[in-house]
């Protein structure tokens, strides 16, 4: 149960980060609300490690471990995410994200830390006929909503590969130090294409009372949610901690609708319930499957069958 409370947590803090950052790109450029997240959750991160959590440097031959991780979970995943945010609604966007775990099931199956059977197959299916049709296919231009779709759906993809490939050098490296070294990578992969944004906001700079949306992003939107994630993470396996991303949809739908006035079309519903249905049928594929080879052995089922052949 204590893993699972930091998972809650995350989903929450999660989904109303689309939210805010609408707000927030009324005033920032989405590349420089990334440098303000990576930067500033490198530094937090860095303040508090050497505090309260150090436990010695990380080694020089898991660098490139620790390139790839901040590459997929921090610099390139929040980079697509937030150009995806900027060019679709925050509700599109939160359905979207709820594909990860599918994303990091097809993953670790094809790195074989997964078996795939019938049930997974069937959840594969299920979930991205929702995201072909929140994506928008019937109307492929690069107008409208379809290319930010299109960045969220790169975004949920790059981020699976973090989920699985993080648990690696959690085996080795305690979880805070794992985060802190993750953004410090991240932090220095983002600078080469945040750098126009920071001087245009030194150029022009924005009045102090317009910051409180950065600030919210900072601290409830990247640094308690990658916090809680990798204590889940240490704790319990990807897939289970990908599994609770089905929440977010739920939370963030209720915050989109409250902080920003976007309205469910029809086509959102039926995405949800599409993608949520795949995501919950992975979650529950042990149940299914007892329920199916019970059903099997059933001799009632059975004595059916045999009429029906006679």
């Amino acid at each position: 149960m204590n893993v699972y409370l930091p998972l809650i947590a995350v989903q929450l803090l999660f989904a109303a980060l689309p939210s805010f950052s609408k707000i927030a790109f009324r005033t920032f450029n989405p590349k420089f609300i990334l440098i303000i997240r990576i930067g500033g959750g490198a530094l937090i991160f860095y303040i508090l490690y050497r505090l309260f959590f150090y436990s010695g440097t990380i080694q020089r031959k898991h660098y490139l471990n620790f390139f790839m991780l901040a590459f997929t979970g921090v610099c390139m995943n929040q980079f697509l995410f937030l150009e995806g945010v900027a060019r679709t609604t925050s509700i599109n966007a939160i359905i979207i994200v709820a594909t990860i775990p599918i994303h990091t099931l097809i993953l670790s199956t094809l790195l074989k830390q997964d078996r795939i059977t019938p049930v997974k197959i069937a959840a594969i299916a299920v979930a991205f006929s929702g995201v072909f049709v929140i994506v928008g296919l019937e109307n492929l231009n690069l107008g409208g909503y379809f290319s930010g779709n299109i960045l969220l759906v790169l975004s949920a993809m790059i981020y699976s590969f973090y989920l699985v490939y993080s648990k690696t050098m959690l085996k080795i490296y305690k979880p805070f130090t794992v985060i802190t070294y993750v953004f410090i990578f991240g932090f220095l992969e983002t600078i080469p294409i945040t750098l126009l944004p920071i001087f245009d906001i030194v150029n022009n700079p924005v009045p102090f009372a317009l910051w409180w949306s950065p600030a919210v992003i900072l601290i409830f939107g990247t640094v308690l949610p990658y916090f809680f994630n990798i204590i889940a993470l240490k704790g319990e396996k990807s897939s289970v901690v990908a599994a609770f991303i089905y929440l977010q949809p739920l939370f963030g739908i209720i915050i989109s609708m409250i902080l920003l006035g976007e309205s469910l079309e029809t086509k959102n519903i039926i995405a949800a319930a599409l993608i949520l249905g795949g995501v919950t049928i992975l979650s529950r594929e042990h149940k299914i499957t007892q329920w199916l080879k019970n059903g099997a052995k059933n001799p009632i089922l059975h004595a059916g069958s045999k009429r029906t052949r006679q």
